[in-house]
């Protein structure tokens, strides 16, 4: 215990009143006082608000901050100055004229209680404010992870609602992260891709990791991903208080896996192909040489030189056949490099003079002042743009109009543009737009069928997109959309 006061008086009547229940040491003024603090570590002050050379209050805050209860000791009673001495941190105040033994040992009896309760709700809120900051910087450390990670990442909690998204997953959304926070996961992905996913997250709020596959619509459009829920479990492990989403965009690989798939059908037709059509030619060959033989003989008969004619008709049409197969099995081989669209379909619509001939035909191209080169193989476009513009001269009457416009537009995130192609025919019915670029079918009386299968294989070897237009009126609408840059 020490005691500071200058009045010799005062400090024997509390040595007298503390008999021994205490170590005391004694300091006549307030330098003296903080001299004996930085030596020894006391579990009371007894302090005398007016010092020689100091004022007590003043001294207060040094024992505060070494953890000493301090108890203020004065000659008179002033509510102020208790108050003051209550607001720097003392314990309890007492004035010396009414001073006991019984009152003087409750007091200091009372101060070390109030301290040591106070240090440890100081301590306390310490560890806390320490917590506090360490799980601030984890969940940043958490939050620059989520944000840097190559997969998508969230986090929703037991009542489907987004409560963490990082940017890559936003991305895939197409939606801004503060129209995401706080929504649930219907509303968000929309009843159909809702129920795509709905099986999984019950699983996952059941307590149970899935790992799914599935192909599903965003904002941002059709995409096939690849996702693990992983549900997070409150201090009761039979509580989940929500699950974390790590999505993976596999929209890529699975096309890679289609195409190579696809490669290797059309490399085993090719194949089959090949040795079909070296021994049809060698069989057709003898037919032929045959045909010719009977028609010297049957010179006069017109109606068997007709048949003879079908039959040699049938022949150049199944030699053709072969060639089609033949083209459409064989790798698409591309030779690109800038090329303008423009100048490419009016040289296959001026390659087109003998089909049109003798028809009223006409060619519309709209572009405005638009930049039409793309990075393609010219000589592939103009087998594709010869192949719709062939189809639309087979199926319209005269007079024939084609009308061709150009937009700018994107494929994922290239620039790319779109070439509208549509006629003033009777246009395709439902069931000929999901077949139409289907390997072998055909709505013609003579044809294979691959026109627009080949087509297709082209512009997806550019990497680009072929699809049925809406056609708005009349006719029959091809959009054909291209990167601006190499695939």
């Amino acid at each position: 215990m020490l005691i500071i006061d200058d009045n010799d008086v005062d400090r024997e009547r509390v040595r007298r009143f503390l008999d021994d229940a205490y170590e005391l040491l004694e300091a006549a003024s307030g330098k003296d006082g903080l001299k004996q603090l930085q030596s020894m570590q006391f579990d009371c002050v007894l302090l005398d608000h007016r010092l020689p050379d100091m004022a007590g209050l003043d001294l207060i805050p040094h024992f505060v901050e070494h953890e000493v209860p301090v108890v203020m000791l004065t000659g008179r009673g002033n509510e102020v100055v208790a108050v003051e001495a209550m607001k720097r941190g003392c314990q309890d105040y007492l004035n010396k004229e009414d001073l006991t033994k019984d009152s003087l040992f409750r007091a200091i009896s009372h101060a070390i209680e109030k301290a040591g309760l106070n240090t440890t709700i100081r301590r306390q809120q310490a560890k806390l404010k320490q917590h506090s900051q360490e799980l601030e910087e984890s969940n940043r450390e958490f939050r620059m992870l989520a944000a840097n990670v190559p997969a998508r990442f969230c986090y929703i909690d037991a009542d489907q609602r987004y409560r963490y998204v990082n940017k890559r997953l936003e991305e895939l959304f197409g939606i801004p992260e503060e129209e995401i926070i706080g929504e649930q996961v219907r509303d968000v992905l929309g009843t159909e891709a809702y129920e795509c996913v709905r099986e999984h997250i019950e699983k996952a709020l059941s307590g149970e990791q899935v790992s799914f596959e599935t192909a599903i619509s965003f904002a941002s459009g059709p995409r096939h991903i690849r996702a693990t829920y992983v549900p997070r479990f409150g201090e009761d492990a039979d509580k989940v208080l929500g699950y974390y989403s790590v999505v993976a965009d596999v929209t890529e690989l699975k096309e890679a896996e289609q195409r190579l798939v696809r490669s290797e059908r059309l490399a085993a037709i090719g194949e089959a192909m090949t040795g079909l059509a070296h021994e049809s030619r060698n069989i057709l060959a003898r037919i032929q040489a045959s045909a010719r033989m009977i028609a010297r003989r049957l010179t006069g008969d017109d109606d068997l030189l007709k048949l003879l004619n079908r039959i040699e008709k049938a022949q150049d049409d199944l030699h053709h056949l072969f060639e089609e197969v033949g083209r459409y099995a064989a790798p698409v081989k591309l030779n690109c490099n800038s090329s303008h669209l423009g100048r490419l379909l009016l040289e296959t619509w001026e390659n087109l003079a003998t089909l049109r001939e003798g028809r009223k035909a006409q060619l519309q191209e709209v572009s405005g002042n638009m930049d039409l080169h793309c990075f393609v193989d010219g000589f592939s476009m103009q087998q594709v743009f010869r192949n719709i513009l062939e189809n639309a001269l087979a199926a319209c009457e005269d007079p024939v109009e084609i009308r061709v416009e150009y937009t700018e537009t994107r494929i994922g995130k290239k620039a790319a543009l779109c070439i509208a192609m549509r006629d003033n025919g009777p246009g395709l019915k439902p069931t000929q737009e999901q077949k139409v670029f289907d390997a072998f079918y055909t709505t013609k009386t003579h044809g294979t069928g691959l026109g627009l299968a080949i087509v297709k294989r082209i512009v997806e070897a550019h990497g680009g997109e072929i699809t049925v237009g809406p056609g708005a009126g009349r006719g029959a609408e091809f959009l054909v959309t291209l990167p601006r840059i190499q695939a």
